[in-house]
């Protein structure tokens, strides 16, 4: 739509058809990474990752070419409770590995 309000004959695209829905997703995800002078929505951006964790997706076997390091899959995934009432910290961060896994 850009283009075509630009009046340009072409445009540059990268075709994904042969992704996975997963794979689509997380190339959306490393495509914005990409722009770092931008700044992420960490909710959303644990939303999304949580979500593939769900739907069994091996982020620690696939994060990596996308730009992003387990050190900072750990940091976005731990979840920082806070108890007001002892000041204790507790953190809890979704299982990588499934039944089955080697």
């Amino acid at each position: 739509m850009v283009a075509k309000d630009l009046d340009l004959a072409a445009a540059p695209a990268i075709g994904v058809d042969h992704l996975t829905d997963q794979l689509k997703r997380l190339y959306a995800i490393a495509e914005n990474k990409s722009g770092e002078l931008g700044e992420w929505d960490a909710e959303a951006l644990r939303l999304e990752f949580g979500e593939l964790v769900d739907l069994g997706f091996r982020l620690d076997l696939h994060l990596e070419p996308f730009g992003f390091t387990m050190s900072e899959l750990d940091d976005l995934l731990i979840e920082q409770a806070v108890n007001e009432d002892e000041s204790e910290t507790t953190a809890f961060l979704p299982p990588l590995t499934r039944e089955g896994d080697l």
